[in-house]
């Protein structure tokens, strides 16, 4: 009798032991998977996912995929982190010289969603160039604050992911240090307010600054009332 109750009592922390593996297996699973990306060409980081097995799966070499999303080949990556992992993102294409070298056009506005970064330009200057503060450009791009940018690297130009703007309305933007005054076209709603007052010879630092927080009340109301 006091046998057969020893045995009875001994699986009882197999048994329980089971029990708790099973129920944190089932947590762990469930809560395992991230959402995809809602933009086209961006992967969201599994679990046990690295830069490598991610290229492998795109077919893009490492280098690409590093320098794309701006780190190192042997960076550890975050679960649920979104990577460009795709070449129609990078705007504009890099071009060659002769002597093999890379040549970028001067700063401006890159068109769609994305912007590669050229030598010279930093977080501040691109959040500028859009419209944002450096603030907020860092929050839609989910860059720290000490984080900086390496040529060739591609950002988020604009914090909407909707796929257009509503039609048939137009406001002013200024024209970069042309001498020319502000023309119409710009569509509302686009996110691309006037490029920064150091590119507009014609005009004041206050004309120009104007300008700035009338084209980007205008073109992104959301983000202006946080500005």
């Amino acid at each position: 009798m006091m046998s057969a109750l020893k045995i009875h009592f001994n699986k009882q922390p197999i048994a329980l032991f089971a029990t708790l593996f099973f129920l944190f297996s089932s947590i762990s699973s469930g809560i395992a998977q991230c959402d995809p990306s809602p933009f086209e060409g961006v992967h969201v980081v599994q679990p046990d996912e690295n830069l490598f097995r991610i290229s492998q799966k795109y077919n893009i070499s490492l280098d690409q995929i590093s320098t794309w999303n701006n780190m190192n080949a042997n960076e550890t990556l975050i679960n649920c982190q979104e990577l460009v992992v795709s070449a129609d993102l990078v705007n504009p294409p890099e071009v060659l010289t002769s002597k093999g070298t890379s040549v970028w056009t001067t700063v401006s506005k890159q068109p769609g969603k994305w912007h590669t970064v050229r030598p010279g330009e930093s977080v501040a200057l691109i959040a500028r160039l859009y419209g944002y503060t450096e603030i907020k450009f860092r929050e839609f791009n989910k860059m720290s604050a000490d984080k900086g940018l390496k040529p060739g690297a591609v950002v988020r130009s604009s914090e909407c992911v909707c796929s257009s703007s509503p039609a048939g309305s137009s406001i002013p933007t200024a024209t970069a240090a042309t001498g020319s005054a502000p023309t119409t076209g710009s569509k509302a709603g686009s996110g691309n307010p006037a490029p920064p007052s150091d590119y507009r010879g014609f005009m004041t630092m206050e004309e120009s600054s104007m300008i700035d927080e009338i084209n980007l009340m205008r073109s992104n109301p959301k983000a202006y009332v946080k500005h």
